[in-house]
This record gives C-alpha cells, structure tokens and sequence, in this order.
C-alpha cells in the first residue's frame, strides 16, 4: 500500500520477486498514487503478466448506489451529498461518519433512519476539513488520545500512547481507544510488542489530521517521549528500531529549532539522533543498501555542526 513513499530499495525488491517468481501461486497487488511514476516511468512496464489500472473517481450514479448501500437516504439528500464528495468513496464514508456522530443518522429496526433534515446539512470543502471536524467534535480527552496515537504513525501501541498521555489520562486510555473504534477512527491490529494492544488509522488522513492538530512545541515533547518509549521496549532488538528511534528524536530537535530553541538540551538531542541515524546508514551499507545508507547518513550529518568529527 502506498508504495509511491516506499524506498528505492523495496521498490527493488518487488520488481526482483516480480521477475524471478516462477511455480508459484503469487498475487502481488500494489497501490500507489500517479507521483510513482515520476521516479518509476517504467513501472509494471516489459513484465510478464502485469498491468496497470488507473482508478478514477466514482461517478454520480456509483456514488449514490455507495449511499444508499451504507444508509439508504431520501433520494434529494443522496443525490446532495453524492455531488459533494466528488467522486471521493473515503469523503462518503466521512460524511456519513460525522452525520451519525451528529445524531442526524440512528440506528432503528437494522436500517439508518434520519432524525432531522439532511438536504441541509452544510458539506465541508475538503476531506480534510470533514476529518478536521470529526476530530474536534470528540471529548477532550478521545482528542488527547486520538492525538498521541498519531505521533508514532498509522500503526500504534495502546502502550506507547500511555505512556504520551498526561498522568490523569493514563488510566483511561485504553477506553477511550475502544470509543475511537466504536467511531470508525481506528481499527485493531497486530501488535510489534508481545503484551501490547495495537491499532491503525482507519486512513493515513485521518492520522495526519489528528497529528496536524498538535501544536509544534507539544509534537517536539511527544517525539522525544515516544523516542525513549520505544527504545525501553525494543532494548532487546535495538538495531531493529534504531532507526525509527532516531527519527523521531530528529523531529524532536527539528520542532524545538523551529520556535528558537537552541540549548544545551536540544543540541544534545540532535547529537544522539545524529548517532543513531548514522548506526543505522552504517549498517545499510553493510546490506548493501546504498539508498537507504545516503539517506541516513546525510541526515545524521546534517544534525552535527560543521566542525564535528563525527
């Protein structure tokens, strides 16, 4: 899934297992936005059994048929709404979401019953507006939760947003993160860690909503915290997480920079996520990664002044 941010690497090795697998019975499906081909023209091209499909917006009639599958509206009201999402099948499900957030839609008898007049309902410009409002329209503190879970990513341990949660929220974290999947905001999912709950983002928007809702200096702090999180609960596997542990103290250092921040604190903090993305460039090279090497060492770089040894 969204192979146009995989690195050059895995990109590498899906043509290699495309182009070598034989007697096999493999299925490999790989969705990406049009930008792949801005670093991959030949994509899929000159291999056996491959194609390509372009998928296009629903149309009106494909998006009414969606409406009236997930809620069954008056005819007015599915025809409004299937205007406003523009052919977007994740803005449908959305704005349904947010209806019944709202109490315009309840449950009745198995079937979706409207409470009040819905051709009126005002239809936000974007996904990215209607994500925005879903999110504020939660209680303080599902938005305090929701927001901590986004600082590690798409995926996320019950664990990890304890530990970023403020000490009165601790207790009530994994509540609150069973309300978000009551919402449709999250969706259980296999842990990294034996003893964790994990979970996702229903989309990766609605993951950049909740974490685009932080404020810089409050990112910087949670960073670092998820940081030290994780390297506790890797500390057996360390070169495993070694470099997403300097990511994130990179970030850390990167936002306190931003609002001027310049101690004796901070640039210790670029140095050990200097130190770690340069582990991890090392041993890319070692696998002969050279990609993924350049990356990380360039960055690691980057973090030390211009007269550092290192």
């Amino acid at each position: 899934d969204d192979i146009h941010w995989a690195e050059p690497t895995f990109l590498d090795l899906i043509d290699y297992i495309a182009d070598t697998s034989r007697g096999v019975p493999i299925l490999l499906i790989c969705l990406a936005r049009p930008e792949l081909l801005d670093v991959r023209r030949d994509w899929g091209g000159g291999k056996l059994n491959a194609t390509s499909v372009l998928l296009e917006p629903l149309s009106m009639e494909e998006c009414c048929r969606m409406i009236e599958h997930l809620a069954g509206l008056s005819e007015k009201a599915t025809r409004r709404l299937a205007d406003a999402v523009e052919g977007n099948p994740l803005f449908v499900e959305e704005m349904l979401a947010a209806m019944i957030d709202e109490g315009l839609l309840v449950r009745t008898s198995g079937r979706w019953v409207a409470t009040g007049d819905l051709e009126s309902v005002p239809t936000p410009p974007t996904i990215q507006a209607l994500l925005s409002a879903r999110l504020d329209r939660l209680s303080p503190n599902e938005q305090a939760v929701i927001e901590r879970a986004s600082v590690e990513g798409k995926v996320f341990h019950e664990g990890s947003v304890r530990e970023l949660a403020a000490d009165s929220l601790k207790p009530s974290v994994g509540k609150h993160l069973e309300t978000l999947v009551r919402k449709e905001l999250i969706r259980p999912t296999k842990p990294d860690f034996a003893g964790e709950s994990a979970f996702h983002f229903r989309h990766l928007l609605i993951r950049d909503a909740a974490y685009e809702s932080l404020p810089k200096a409050t990112r910087a702090d949670l960073h670092e915290l998820f940081a030290r999180w994780l390297e506790q609960k890797g500390a057996d596997r360390t070169p495993e997480y070694e470099e997403i542990v300097g990511y994130h103290l990179e970030r850390a250092y990167q936002y306190r920079t931003e609002f001027g921040s310049l101690d004796d604190p901070t640039q210790s903090l670029a140095r050990e996520a200097a130190m770690r993305l340069g582990s991890a460039g090392r041993r890319a090279f070692v696998r002969k990664d050279a990609t993924a090497a350049v990356n990380l060492i360039s960055r690691a770089a980057a973090l030390l002044p211009a007269d550092d040894p290192s």
